[in-house]
């Protein structure tokens, strides 16, 4: 069994969860206002630049360099020209889980995986999040974190995804690197449910 093969199974029903969480819903259908728009822009953004400032293992460089987008969630909020938003306790939760996981290549590579692999849906969101802003689905309109780089991505993604078995060594780096995973997806869950909560 590949990693790829081991976290897809592990994280499915989380993430259909998450699909079905109310925010993530009126995300889908493009029913989110600029302000609660920017509130998950705020959240991604702590999360990216966590993200970016950890060292993986070079058979994890170009997976994590897959993840850096923090860049381009700063445009976007700069954009916006949105109020500044709180960053959610969740979401600092899911920081502090993710620096713990660094430590171990295994864990890391569970996470970049999930974070790497959400650009797939959130290429989905270019069109309905346009209607939401009143926008075009480009760059430079406040939606890059969506649209830079979306075209390329899916022919890209089996062969960063197949970088996370280049540092499991057995078995048991399976089952931690799947692990993580699963805690990576019941975190970003936290997150977007706390984001419904607060609309």
């Amino acid at each position: 069994m590949t990693a790829r093969d081991a976290i897809r199974a592990r994280i499915g029903p989380i993430h259909e969860r998450l699909e079905e969480l109310p925010f993530a819903e009126a995300l889908a259908r493009g029913e989110v206002s600029r302000e609660d728009y920017a509130r998950l822009l705020t959240q991604l953004a702590h999360v990216h630049e966590a993200l970016e400032r950890l060292a993986p293992p070079p058979a994890l460089g170009a997976l994590h360099q897959a993840c850096a987008r923090a860049a381009h969630l700063r445009a976007d909020l700069a954009r916006l020209a949105a109020a500044p938003q709180p960053v959610l306790e969740s979401t600092r939760e899911l920081v502090e889980s993710l620096d713990a996981a660094a430590a171990e290549a295994p864990a890391l590579a569970g996470w970049l995986y999930v974070v790497a692999g959400s650009r797939l849906g959130a290429a989905a969101l270019r069109a309905p999040l346009a209607r939401a802003l009143g926008v075009e689905p480009e760059p430079g309109q406040g939606l890059d974190y969506h649209v830079v780089g979306a075209e390329s991505f899916p022919r890209r993604w089996l062969a960063l995804a197949a970088t996370v078995d280049e540092v499991l060594t057995g078995p048991e780096d399976l089952l931690r690197c799947a692990e993580a995973a699963d805690d990576a997806m019941h975190r970003f869950y936290a997150v977007y449910d706390g984001l419904g909560r607060h609309r």
